[in-house]
């Protein structure tokens, strides 16, 4: 996390050069289009006071979500190992690389990004990262981006919920023929984004890619009138706090995620946690995504002692195997 706090540093000396009071109406503006869930509301980051503002209310919590994906990733992959270049869709500001850093150094990263103010923030904020950036001013979907070499892992942010399908299909088939072997798509955890990042996971599965994370298997998601997400801390600055009108000194931040391969990859997990587990006297209350396809709510006592020890460590988001 010590790359994070550089981060803040440097968010907090472009911050200091301006006027807070346009920094927290252009942050309330671009809130307000986010939490509607527009496919256009990308549209509305195209000047460098707006492109500032994402920088401040949006850079933090992403460049964390990233980094969570990749740390789950790595666990079933050494990424150090494995990854020698990435294409980031819709790199904006730059999120991405700084979670890539804490796993992967020299290596090539391609940032495609249609807005320029974007890419300048991007830029001021990532020169001193150990990554090989290649920036592109382009959309996703160009022929310059169709024509960029091919990537060990083709991943994308809050991007794809802002598309039509027509082009969310389009923009799945350029993952799908860029990539060596990585997909990672990560959207908001809203029963909204769940829904069509359920139709890109069936999408991909009819691609023949295989399923990584975060489910325990490829079958249909047995969730019925439910969905499920993750769950990441972000601290706040004061800064942050005032731009916010929080109080407190971090905020959790949902999100789901879909990784594919394109090589079959070995599980060592049978469950997954998909609701905060609830530690009780003596017991544990969870819910669990199993490998055979069911959800289930268990209670786990005292008295099974070794899957007590493993349920008293648990945290939502966390894959696992009970002893049996």
């Amino acid at each position: 996390m010590d790359n994070f706090l550089y981060q803040a540093q440097l968010i907090e000396e472009i911050i200091s050069k301006q006027k807070l009071t346009k920094i927290k109406k252009d942050y309330t503006d671009i809130s307000l289009k986010y939490r509607k869930e527009d496919i256009n509301s990308v549209s509305v980051i195209s000047n460098n006071n707006q492109a500032l503002s994402y920088v401040i209310s949006r850079m933090p919590e992403t460049s964390v979500i990233i980094d969570d994906v990749l740390c789950k990733l790595n666990k079933i992959v050494n990424l150090k190992n494995k990854i020698t270049s990435v294409l980031d869709l819709g790199s904006g500001t730059g999120s991405a690389l700084w979670a890539l850093e804490n796993y992967v150094n020299n290596i090539d990263i391609y940032a495609v990004e249609k807005q320029e103010a974007m890419i300048k923030y991007s830029k001021e904020l990532s020169n001193k990262l150990n990554l090989n950036i290649n920036y592109l001013k382009e959309d996703v979907l160009s022929e310059k981006v169709k024509n960029l070499p091919k990537t060990d892992i083709v991943l994308e942010s809050f991007m794809l919920n802002e598309m039509n399908k027509t082009d969310r299909i389009k923009t799945l088939d350029l993952m799908i023929e860029k990539s060596k072997n990585y997909v990672v798509l990560i959207e908001p955890g809203t029963p909204i984004s769940y829904k069509k990042m359920m139709e890109d996971r069936q999408y991909l599965l009819s691609k023949n890619l295989n399923l990584i994370l975060p489910c325990t298997h490829s079958g249909i998601c047995p969730l019925k009138e439910d969905y499920c997400n993750f769950t990441v801390r972000i601290s706040r600055t004061k800064t942050l706090r005032q731009i916010k009108n929080g109080f407190l000194g971090y905020e959790d931040e949902k999100y789901f995620f879909l990784i594919f391969s394109k090589e079959d990859v070995s599980k060592d997990f049978n469950s997954v946690v998909i609701r905060k587990p609830i530690y009780r006297k003596s017991c544990v209350d969870l819910k669990l995504c199993n490998k055979d396809k069911t959800i289930k709510n268990i209670t786990i006592t005292k008295n099974n002692k070794k899957n007590y020890v493993i349920s008293k460590n648990l945290k939502h988001g966390d894959f696992f195997n009970f002893e049996n």
